[in-house]
């Protein structure tokens, strides 16, 4: 499978935590990112 098939969940930060996105993807425990922009995070 290729990182693409996967469902992929984008939460926002709240700013008091810090802000950005938080990316995860349920399929893949543990799998998570986060960043200042969406593209940022999924690129993590």
């Amino acid at each position: 499978m290729r990182f693409e098939d996967y469902a992929i969940n984008i939460a926002p930060i709240p700013e008091e935590e810090g802000g950005g996105y938080l990316v995860t993807l349920p399929d893949l425990p543990g799998c998570i990112a986060d960043g200042e922009t969406i593209d940022t995070a999924m690129a993590d």
